[in-house]
């Protein structure tokens, strides 16, 4: 289909390293929201440690992309073991994630 629209391939030579960049940013969002609606999964598992306010479904989409990427600053803490442990899992697979990432 590309071939039909550009004669020089110019457009072709960049589907390439389009499409990578598509799969890998389709990959960290759907990782991204997976962990998000398992720690969803676990009502009270999560407890903010600033304020006393109860979690919103943002909160548990900002505390998995931050676990999943950076390791989290500390803002929401898991109660469970189970969180704990579901929580360092995500954590490793972010670390995986992001140096294959850097490896393409």
């Amino acid at each position: 289909m590309l071939k039909r629209i550009d004669d020089d391939n110019n457009i072709l030579m960049l589907s390439g390293p389009v499409m990578i960049l598509l799969i890998l940013i389709v990959w960290a969002l759907l990782l991204w929201i997976g962990w998000s609606f398992i720690f969803m999964a676990f009502p009270g598992g999560l407890v903010n440690t600033v304020s006393t306010q109860p979690l919103e479904t943002i909160d548990y989409f900002y505390y998995s992309g931050y676990v999943i990427f950076t390791l989290g600053s500390g803002e929401f803490t898991p109660v469970s073991s189970t969180l704990k442990l579901l929580s360092v899992f995500s954590s490793g697979l972010g670390v995986v994630f992001l140096h294959l990432v850097c490896l393409i």
